[in-house]
């Protein structure tokens, strides 16, 4: 997708994770795609070598509103 899952699609699975263990621990990760797991909408389609470019956190802090609602999202959702 062109898109990042909205924030409110991201509540829902987080959620949904979290209740599924109610007494345990959950560890979330933050989004971390790259040359092994391209994503439409934070990739940029002229990197001359995905393996070498921007990906992981760069990517996060080239696009702070993705970061920013996915940890609005978990917030939420706990």
């Amino acid at each position: 997708s062109k898109q990042a899952p909205s924030e409110e699609k991201q509540v829902a699975a987080y959620r949904a994770v979290l209740e599924a263990f109610p007494e345990g621990r959950v560890v979330v990760r933050v989004l971390d795609a790259g040359a092994d797991k391209p994503l439409d909408f934070l990739t940029p389609a002229d990197e001359p070598n995905p393996a070498l470019g921007v990906r992981g956190l760069r990517s996060l802090l080239d696009h702070p509103e993705v970061l920013r609602t996915q940890l609005t999202a978990l917030a939420k959702a706990a």
